[in-house]
């Protein structure tokens, strides 16, 4: 994971993303690393519809249907 390196996540190849819902830390490991994720990061797999990213307007009506 390079933290020098931003990309859009659509533009991302689809393998495993980081959705933002929620980061646990702890104030050593952020000093130490300078991020949220630290050296090994734990990665809690989402299923749908926990997972929808909402980044248009069709992806706002979908989550409203559901």
């Amino acid at each position: 994971f390079n933290h020098d390196v931003v990309q859009k996540t659509q533009d991302l190849e689809l393998v495993m993303m980081g959705n933002g819902a929620f980061f646990i830390f702890t104030k050593k490991t952020f000093k130490k690393y300078k991020n949220r994720t630290g050296e090994n990061p734990y990665f809690y797999p989402l299923t749908f519809p926990e997972s929808l990213e909402i980044d248009n307007k069709s992806d706002w009506e979908l989550a409203t249907r559901v």
